[in-house]
């Protein structure tokens, strides 16, 4: 039996209009083994004060590309996780859903895609842990829009269960989402596929959630 941890994060703006970003990506990456990273990127942490990086925690929109690059191989070394993405385009989000109401939109695909695989015969008990946000009202939709969903998905299942929000900073597997997330947005914002590469293999779903949509509404 093992502890089912699932680390989320969401890359780029949620601003709406034509100036932002066009993608904003939602990624989720599970474990049974959330410690298989925190010796390796903990070392390349102290590692790289001697190359002139102080760094508190790894965050890619931050980080410098020597950062990067140092980085994203240990990723890719790793066959502790699995990672999966929900990818939206902003210009066809409905109105509606601009705000906050997009959580429960998308927290409804997400965690089914990690979840519906699992074999909850070999796990105990489930921790989903999100980054802080410094914006209470957001936090709390993202956190209330998990929470329900989480519970919907484990209703039936004898298994403890519980949706959290911690400093990324105490959490490597956090960072590895934050860098995850980082190269999808990449790859759809801007094409370009670099780092995505180095985390290919560990991407089971990365989907566009309105892929069949042809309305833009800006």
């Amino acid at each position: 039996m093992s502890d089912l941890f699932l680390f989320v994060d969401e890359s780029r703006d949620f601003t709406f209009n034509l100036q932002a970003s066009r993608y904003l990506v939602f990624t989720c990456l599970s474990t049974t083994q959330p410690d298989t990273l925190a010796h390796p990127l903990t070392k390349l942490r102290y590692d790289l004060y001697s190359q002139g990086f102080q760094l508190e925690r790894f965050h890619a929109a931050e980080d410098k590309q020597r950062v990067r690059d140092q980085v994203f191989p240990l990723l890719a070394a790793s066959t502790s996780y699995e990672l999966d993405a929900v990818v939206v385009e902003k210009r066809k989000t409905n109105p509606s859903l601009q705000s906050y109401q997009l959580y429960p939109r998308i927290y409804a695909i997400l965690p089914r895609y990690v979840l519906n695989r699992q074999n909850f015969s070999q796990v105990s008990s489930l921790h989903v842990i999100c980054d802080n946000v410094p914006m209470k009202r957001k936090q709390r939709a993202m956190e209330g829009a998990l929470k329900m969903e989480v519970s919907l998905l484990m209703q039936g299942r004898q298994i403890p269960h519980d949706v959290v929000f911690q400093p990324s900073g105490s959490h490597p597997f956090l960072q590895a989402a934050d860098y995850c997330g980082w190269a999808i947005f990449r790859r759809w914002e801007r094409n370009d596929a670099r780092s995505h590469g180095f985390i290919q293999a560990r991407i089971r779903s990365e989907f566009d959630v309105f892929a069949s949509g042809g309305t833009y509404y800006y």
